[in-house]
């Protein structure tokens, strides 16, 4: 039944309902109940909060339209899915109906927002969520949920949900994420568990760049000027080998807000005042978000970053009493040595059961799996 401008509402059972906000002042009458719900789910905010999506929404929304949809329990809400749906040239192939999560390459991570914090519950939320999609809201041919994290079982809890839905369906690594968790030693005793040639090459990198000059690090806390430090950013970058920001409004919108909540820092290696090495960070309950790097290409012999990031890491362990660092994205090597843990983000596509899901769903899940068995390469696992 309908519930307002652009707003839709189905019962499910005696206990559950499914409203879908389709509109942007829906979406905007949502960010006290959204915020609350997060702060249940516990994990993530700067990314998952109201105000993230609305400037990404702002930014990128484009031709795509709203599919927010949020599982009501007793008339509470229990879990939010920030959707969005489009008409797509799928595959190059054919245009389908698509629903998926929003985000894009600026996301982290996308994921469902639970108000609820025992697996069980989680899993049977989700459970609910699928078969509204399967039954009152399936007017969709693919469903994609890219980006999905693997900790808190956020992964297998979707795919058992989707195999109890018995929904056809697909999964992949969208790409790895490198952290170091559960900090509980000094920064110290985190640097002395390098490899012997780490330490011995940040020291050495370090006294040759003291041959050329006066090393500083800048290190910030919350307080600081951001205009300062964000031109500091762009000085480097213009003299590294990094391309100008795609999304740079987003980008500035976003930092501005993360500033305003204490988030957003920065930290800079300056040689004789000049700086060489420019890094961002975003530091939320007791997790560091390490962003944006760069350093200026005409001193990379001396790998600036390399030294700078061995101070930040002390201060975030010693001043800043993270538990988690985040490197946020990608495979880069030195990562390994820094952040050891390998976090996969996931991307799960469910086919619908129309005829162009039957389609893609056949292509994905039959057809594919015979050619990739035929030249040998069986890295993508279809399931059902």
């Amino acid at each position: 039944m309908s519930t307002g401008p652009h707003t839709r509402e189905y019962v499910l059972d005696d206990t559950y309902s499914v409203r879908v906000f389709e509109n942007f002042e829906g979406f905007l009458s949502l960010r006290e109940t959204w915020d609350e719900v997060l702060r249940i789910h516990g994990t993530h905010e700067p990314f998952l909060c109201h105000e993230w999506f609305r400037i990404w929404l702002k930014h990128f929304l484009g031709d795509a339209e709203l599919f927010i949809t949020i599982l009501y329990r007793d008339s509470i809400p229990v879990l939010i899915a920030p959707l969005i749906r489009k008409n797509e040239l799928y595959k190059r192939i054919l245009n389908v109906k698509k629903i998926e999560l929003i985000g894009n390459a600026h996301s982290p991570i996308k994921n469902f927002i639970f108000g609820d914090t025992d697996p069980l519950a989680r899993k049977k939320l989700l459970n609910y969520f699928f078969t509204s999609m399967a039954t009152v809201l399936n007017d969709w041919d693919i469903l994609e949920l890219d980006y999905i994290p693997e900790e808190n079982d956020n992964y297998v809890l979707i795919g058992q949900a989707i195999a109890e839905n018995r929904m056809a369906h697909r999964d992949v690594t969208s790409f790895n994420d490198w952290l170091l968790e559960d900090i509980n030693y000094s920064g110290s005793e985190y640097f002395n568990n390098r490899t012997k040639n780490c330490r011995k090459e940040i020291r050495r990198r370090t006294r040759r760049l003291e041959d050329e000059g006066l090393i500083e690090i800048d290190i910030t806390n919350e307080h600081y000027n951001y205009e300062q430090y964000m031109q500091t950013y762009l000085d480097v970058r213009t003299c590294s080998w990094k391309h100008p920001e795609n999304g740079s409004s987003f980008l500035e919108d976003y930092r501005k807000y993360a500033k305003n909540r204490t988030w957003l820092r920065f930290s800079a290696l300056l040689l004789d005042g000049k700086p060489l090495s420019c890094h961002m960070r975003i530091v939320c309950n007791n997790v560091a978000y390490l962003m944006e790097s760069v350093y200026d290409i005409n001193y990379k012999e001396f790998s600036p970053t390399t030294i700078l990031r061995s101070r930040l890491m002390n201060y975030l362990i010693d001043e800043e009493k993270v538990t988690t660092v985040d490197t946020i994205r990608g495979d880069e090597e030195y990562k390994k040595e820094w952040t050891p843990t390998k976090r996969e983000r996931k991307c799960i596509t469910l086919f619908n059961k129309t005829i162009k899901g039957y389609f893609f769903s056949f292509i994905s899940l039959k057809l594919l799996p015979i050619i990739r068995k035929t030249r040998g390469d069986t890295s993508i696992k279809p399931t059902m």
